[in-house]
């Protein structure tokens, strides 16, 4: 059966996300994998992560990478001094110690190649697949990039989308939460389970949900 596969929020959990992917999810090239982004920061191996996925393309895997908020910020730190700041602030300091680099412009530019190709979302049959959502008072959602990525509290206009559902990352929320939310009525849902948050209850969690039967797997973070 070939299968349509989301993976919440990773931010450099290399031995999680291979986990979730090699001895959970089994994947296989008929499946399509998304990830929705935040590849990068706080975690232990940015490149790791990065690599990883570049790898999987190569094999000729059919896996789709959408750009996080982190990704973003990362983007805008390789632009401008002035942004690289908060780019370590908010845990670019662990994406360079995985490069062993003292500063991002000392990371190769495949990287930079990798993240400013990822999409801002994915229209398929039944859902949209985004990072972190839409903005539905704004006049054009599909244009406000800014939201995509940043965006925590999502008042769904259901005309706007067509009636799909919205699968996201970027709002960490409790695995047991996530569950319960499973079995009521939802137009969207975060699958971002915290994986880097493991001092905090109910997270530190990497899952993964297939698109076409809603299951869920799930690893507790192994790199932390």
């Amino acid at each position: 059966m070939n299968r349509s596969i989301a993976i919440g929020d990773i931010h450099g959990c290399l031995k999680t996300l291979v986990y979730l992917i090699e001895k959970e999810i089994l994947l296989t090239k008929e499946d399509k994998l998304f990830l929705l982004g935040d590849y990068v920061n706080k975690g232990p191996d940015s490149k790791g992560v990065i690599d990883y996925l570049i790898s999987l393309k190569k094999q000729n895997y059919q896996v789709e990478c959408l750009r996080g908020n982190h990704d973003q910020l990362m983007l805008d730190a390789w632009k401008s001094d002035d942004k690289s700041e908060n780019w370590i602030l908010k845990g670019g300091d662990s994406t360079l110690r995985s490069f062993q680099c003292e500063t991002i412009s000392d990371i190769p530019s495949t990287y930079y190649s990798f993240l400013s190709a990822t999409p801002f979302f994915v229209e398929l049959e039944n859902h949209f697949l985004i990072h972190a959502g839409f903005d539905f008072n704004a006049n054009e959602i599909f244009e406000d990039t800014y939201s995509m990525l940043n965006i925590r509290d999502m008042n769904v206009d259901p005309s706007k989308i067509e009636g799909k559902k919205i699968i996201h990352g970027h709002v960490p929320v409790e695995l047991e939460f996530l569950l319960g939310k499973m079995k009521s009525e939802w137009n969207e849902i975060s699958i971002d389970t915290g994986c880097v948050y493991v001092d905090q209850p109910g997270k530190g969690y990497l899952t993964a949900m297939i698109l076409d039967t809603y299951e869920l797997f799930y690893v507790k973070n192994k790199d932390l």
